[in-house]
């Protein structure tokens, strides 16, 4: 028997994600059990992808490797490596952009774990100029 604890945490309890309120999106997997406790990190074999097909991150052996990381998140993202004995398999994601929502898996072949999540990041709306009636002034409400 086992348990399974996966979230998304993102402002206001919703996936959709504003960058001007935040800069990082924490994704959470984390998995309890004896099959994941029990795994020894140089064991902990993780495929973090983009869209099924882009690398996002990727440990072999307990080790990143980053050979064939897709450059959109280079120096972006952080994993916990030290954490995966636990059963956590977290990533951090940096510097959110309009081009990073979308669908996101996490593959863990060691223990059949497959686990994908969506993402939406949307720009801060510019806030629109006012001009005063009967003065010069210009105010910016946002």
């Amino acid at each position: 028997m086992h348990t399974f604890l996966s979230s998304v945490l993102v402002p206001r309890g919703n996936r959709t994600h504003n960058p001007g309120v935040a800069k990082t999106m924490l994704y959470q997997l984390s998995h309890t059990g004896p099959r994941y406790n029990a795994m020894p990190t140089e064991e902990v074999t993780i495929f973090w992808r983009y869209k099924d097909d882009r690398n996002v991150y990727i440990i072999v052996s307990g080790k990143a490797d980053l050979t064939d990381q897709d450059r959109q998140f280079r120096n972006r993202i952080r994993i916990f490596p030290e954490e995966c004995a636990n059963g956590n398999f977290s990533l951090l994601l940096t510097d959110l952009k309009d081009s990073d929502s979308g669908s996101y898996s996490c593959f863990i072949p060691t223990v059949n774990i497959h686990h994908q999540v969506e993402l939406s990041v949307q720009e801060k709306p510019t806030p629109e100029p006012k001009i005063g009636p009967k003065s010069s002034s210009v105010s910016l409400k946002g």
